[in-house]
């Protein structure tokens, strides 16, 4: 072995005080001097920001994290495993940071200390001890993984790669283990990495398998990879709506209502935008979510002039170092990946935002409806809102951010450009403060014409829907041809409506498109003018590439911004719409509803059949005193000094002239009337009332689903109750009739069965549901005299269903039979009401309804009452309690939602676009094709040109050289412009108009043309949706999808060509 030399030994003693002094790792640096590490960063600078401060930030939101966590419930099913492998490596973990810590401490090497060691040792081992108990937490009381722990793992990995790749390169740090205790540290912290990653589902999660996204770590979620089970899904078979994942419960919709409806109901809701403000209050922190990552976004996409200038520089020198070229390769590597991550980032917090606001607009106008009078709800359609106004909400939020984002990135893209360029970069500026004036001002225009186009839809679909609904009726009275007539001209007036928006979203495209194409061409003219006074070099290729890529970063980011205005202008005109409509005055109930007393929806089945002896009768169900009520505070009311009580339990029948009020007076006691001023109080009652009402109208409404679930509803089943009502309302031998029994699909509306089972249906639901009043509107008029008898019988009579279970009824009909059963009888007559009996309601009655002897005589109410107590008619609850017809059939197997299983949905189909094709017109799509293919290339080729510009300048600079390239530089800028406005046209104004009247005219055609039987076994919402979603997508979303499309495949097309 050779021995040191004396003065070696004194030279290798000062290097080593020269790296641990003022200009070796004691230093800031960053870079470490040569003659210590050959391309390092120094210790200090590694311990201050790679140590101290991510463990200074993990150490500030750990204490906030814990105490989050240590509120929430324990979450059962937890893996203990994983549990029990956390600990163990954070446990070594921490163990190993105070072994480094100790003999970095110990090590009398000055090099191995610097002024931040210390602090940033300590800091990393109370982050280690803090991430136990966060760990801890987050597994047992949360179903997904620590995304901070996640994100702070991840980090301190990274920069440790740097950190260990340093320490072995100290031969002070190999002497003493340091670095060695350091590489089990990096390797711990893999291993902490992976297992907090881990989504931690244990077997109560299992059933939750369709579900991955809520047990998925932040890692996963970035990745998409919890998609890839589906993706594989899709792969191999044709997707379903039943075999996606399900929905994150944290943006489902009834938890989102919740959250919009807190905000909502404690907001003015006549300030201006108040419902836009409410929603942003509401989810302020999903808002928030992408505002880092849309940050880093711009922040990784504009170091890329930077790296680039630093490529040129570095591949310049003669003598470069090999490892600088690495440092550059992992730069672009982290700069990319960085772009990758912070995109996919910010479009997953956006969409989670798009998401929650359309689920809780959604609710919201559902409740509004449900709680808000029919007369109360104007020209607005819940259809028209929930679909056409709530999706380009949709779409306009989605670049919400790009307002501010977008904003950002032009003034750093101007900041560099001026670097380069110098005072010519105020030209882009410019133009880009002319083009946005423009475009506001546009945009309120837009607002206008789409609140008129949206009116026409809204109209259109409020027939439609309408006309779906009652397509029995349409059949029967050969009115398809008058429908087909009426929808298809206001589907015409519609598109001419829609016409000055669409010319509107032209100037709006080419205004968003304009200053990428004019703005180069302007800086360079102002560039070649100025080089000319300045008798300065011409445009050489260097600086005309690097100034076009800054042109580009500014043009970009005008071009989303100049996009998104308008979007968001038009969002938020929807927005004041949906506002306007949930405004509306909820239903103010004008009668008092009993909260003492006991409904009958708590009894269970064994007391279904036991009277109800210990209630005071005398207890009032509904009270209305000297009331007055209408339809509009304009008219005159049409029930007046209306004074009505009914007690606790009591059958009282309406009775009166076609149109004396009967049904006025029904939904009235509902609240969907107005208590009018005269003889009024404004006394109200609230929806949780209203809940204790069950009410059949005149026209039975029934959902697309089993007869079954049609009685049931909401409600749990009990087979015992399912089939006292089934026999009480006699649908028995009408389910033994049919082949599936109670589970046949009732189509829509009921279109598969007769106006008399519909009623019966109803009638069985709202005694099924045990509501303590049930309003009935004339629900016998449908149904035969002898079924009537019978169910009239056993609701009615003194051993019926409604007088065993104390349930108030009032009962509106014209029958004059039903009246003996009824324990109070009330007489309406041009408004008013009276009260009255059998005795004196005789002139309502018809010729066949009188009281005369005669084969219809009608007993008295004593012998009709003892006719229900006949022990051979009297209730059997053995035989009613029977549910063997409760459970006939298999369900699933009659679904109406049968997914088509056809291989083109995985390959494509060449006739969808064909079909589209012939709806639009031809030759018009061949115009669209060619004006977006010529406009691509206009768009790419200038590119082109300044290459041979810059090529010919270098060898042979002047003016007219300049003046050459520089026309024809423009020349084809216009062009693109042009050729852009060609394509736009022929889509946006013709084939839009043209398919929007084809396909709406083929679809309408379609569905009256279909079978009667057809309309039983598809949703009626399924059809209103390809009215009204359907045609959305064609009219507006599918133009601009288009346009995208064809003006990007030749950008990347043409310039592998041209290469």
């Amino acid at each position: 072995m050779n021995e040191i030399s004396p003065s070696g030994s004194k030279h290798r003693t000062m290097l080593i005080a020269a790296c641990g002094g003022a200009w070796g790792d004691g230093a800031w640096g960053p870079r470490v001097d040569l003659s210590c590490r050959p391309f390092d960063f120094t210790l200090f600078f590694q311990d201050v920001i790679f140590s101290c401060i991510p463990n200074a930030v993990f150490l500030l939101l750990a204490p906030a994290g814990i105490w989050h966590r240590w509120r929430q419930p324990v979450v059962q099913g937890h893996a203990l495993w994983l549990y029990r492998c956390k600990l163990a490596v954070l446990t070594a973990l921490l163990v190993s940071q105070a072994v480094f810590l100790a003999l970095r401490v110990s090590t009398n090497h000055g090099t191995m200390n610097t002024n931040a060691s210390l602090a940033g040792d300590v800091l990393g081992l109370l982050a280690i001890a803090a991430a136990i108990p966060l760990s801890y937490l987050h597994h047992f009381r949360s179903i997904r993984p620590s995304t901070v722990l996640a994100l702070y793992f991840s980090a301190l990995s990274l920069l440790n790669i740097a950190r260990l790749r340093t320490l072995w390169q100290l031969t002070a740090a190999r002497s003493n283990g340091i670095s060695a205790v350091f590489t089990i540290i990096f390797i711990l912290m893999l291993a902490a990495l992976g297992f907090e990653s881990k989504s931690q589902n244990g077997p109560s999660h299992a059933a939750k398998s369709n579900t991955p996204e809520p047990f998925s770590g932040f890692w996963k979620r970035l990745s998409y990879a919890w998609l890839a089970r589906t993706f594989r899904r899709g792969y191999s078979a044709v997707l379903s709506v039943e075999s996606l994942p399900e929905l994150d419960p944290q943006i489902e919709s009834r938890k989102l209502h919740l959250q919009l409806e807190h905000v909502w109901s404690n907001c003015k809701k006549g300030r201006r935008h108040a419902l836009l403000y409410s929603c942003l209050r509401a989810y302020l922190a999903p808002f928030l979510s992408a505002v880092i990552p849309r940050v880093c976004l711009t922040c990784f996409t504009f170091s890329q002039p930077f790296l680039i200038e630093t490529t040129i520089e570095y591949i310049g020198q003669s003598s470069a170092e090999a490892d600088y070229g690495k440092a550059l390769i992992g730069a672009y590597a982290l700069v990319f990946v960085g772009i990758a991550a912070s995109t996919t980032f910010y479009w997953y917090q956006t969409f989670r935002l798009v998401v929650s606001i359309r689920g809780s607009l959604i609710s919201l106008i559902h409740q509004r409806s449900l709680g808000t009078r029919a007369i109360d709800l104007g020209e607005s359609t819940a259809i028209t809102l929930m679909g056409t106004d709530t999706e380009r909400i949709v779409t306009g939020f989605r670049s919400i951010h790009e307002l501010w984002g977008s904003f950002l990135d032009i003034v750093v893209a101007m900041y560099l450009l001026e670097r380069q360029l110098g005072v010519a970069c105020l030209v882009p500026l410019a133009i880009i403060l002319v083009f946005a004036g423009v475009t506001g001002r546009l945009s309120g225009k837009s607002n206008n014409a789409q609140r008129s186009w949206i009116e026409k839809i809204q109209a259109r679909l409020r027939l439609a829907s309408s006309m779906l609904g009652d397509m029995k009726a349409v059949k029967t009275l050969g009115l398809s041809d008058k429908m087909f007539s009426i929808l298809q001209a206001m589907r015409l007036v519609e598109i001419r409506t829609s016409e000055k928006f669409r010319k509107l979203l032209i100037w709006q495209l080419l205004l968003s498109n304009a200053p990428a194409l004019l703005a180069p061409v302007a800086t360079f003219a102002l560039y070649a003018g100025i080089s000319l006074v300045r008798q300065d070099s011409s445009l050489l290729a260097a600086k005309a590439f690097t100034s076009l890529t800054l042109i580009s970063l500014l043009t970009t980011p005008v071009l989303e911004l100049l996009q998104s205005i308008p979007a968001v202008i038009q969002c938020i005109g929807c927005f004041d719409r949906i506002q306007d409509y949930c405004s509306k005055p909820s239903s103010a109930e004008e009668l008092k509803v009993d909260n003492d007393v006991s409904s009958p929806n708590s009894l269970s089945s064994d007391l279904a059949f036991e009277l109800v002896d210990n209630v005071d009768v005398t207890v009032i169900s509904i009270s209305i005193q000297g009331k007055s009520f209408g339809w509009s505070h304009d008219d005159p009311p049409v029930l007046k000094d209306i004074d009505l009580v009914i007690n606790f339990g009591k059958i009282v029948m309406a009775i009166g002239p076609v149109g004396s009020g009967k049904t006025t007076l029904l939904e009235s006691i509902l609240g969907e009337t107005l208590s009018m001023p005269e003889g009024s109080t404004n006394a109200s009652n609230s929806l949780s009332d209203r809940l204790e009402i069950a009410y059949c109208s005149q026209s039975p409404w029934l959902r697309d689903t089993t007869i079954q679930q049609n009685i049931i509803g909401c409600a749990e089943m009990d087979p015992k109750w399912y089939a006292t009502v089934l026999w009480a309302c006699e649908l028995n031998a009408d389910l033994e009739q049919l082949p599936r029994g109670d589970l046949t699909i009732v189509g829509s509306n009921g279109a598969g069965l007769s106006g008399g089972q519909k009623q019966r249906i109803t009638l069985a639901r709202a005694f099924y549901c045990r509501r303590r009043i049930i309003l009935l509107d004339d629900i016998f008029s449908g149904i035969d005299a002898n079924t009537t008898s019978l169910i009239v019988r056993r609701l009615f009579g003194t051993a019926g269903l409604a007088r065993q279970s104390r349930t108030t009824v009032l009962l509106a009909t014209h029958n004059l039979k039903l009246l003996p059963y009824a324990d109070e009888i009330v007489v309406l007559e041009d408004g008013r009401l009276t009260a009255g009996d059998i005795s004196n309601v005789q002139k309502y009655a018809t010729t066949e309804e009188k009281y005369e002897d005669g084969p219809h005589h009608a007993s008295t109410r004593v012998d009709m009452l003892a006719e229900s107590e006949d022990p051979e008619r009297a209730i059997d609850v053995s035989v009613i309690a029977d549910p063997s017809l409760n459970s006939i059939g298999d369900p699933l197997t009659n679904s109406t939602d049968e997914v088509i299983q056809s291989s083109k949905r995985q390959s494509g189909d060449w006739q969808i676009y064909k079909y589209y094709a012939n709806a639009s017109g031809y030759h018009y799509v061949l115009v669209f094709l060619i004006g977006q293919a010529l406009g691509s290339f206009f768009r790419d080729f200038p590119t082109i040109w300044l290459l041979w510009w810059s090529n010919a300048n270098a060898q042979n600079p002047g003016p007219r050289t300049d003046g050459l390239y520089l026309s024809v530089y423009a020349v084809l800028t216009l062009a693109g412009l042009a050729s852009l406005l060609l394509g736009c046209w022929a889509l946006i104004i013709k084939m839009v108009s043209n398919s929007a009247a084809n396909l709406h005219s083929n679809l309408l055609k379609s569905v009256l043309g279909a079978p009667l039987y057809f309309f039983q076994t598809v949703d009626t919402g399924s059809l209103t949706n390809r009215f009204s979603q359907d045609m959305e997508l064609i009219d507006m979303s599918l133009p601009m999808y288009a346009i995208n499309y064809v003006f990007s495949k030749p950008l990347i097309v043409l310039p592998i060509c041209i290469d």
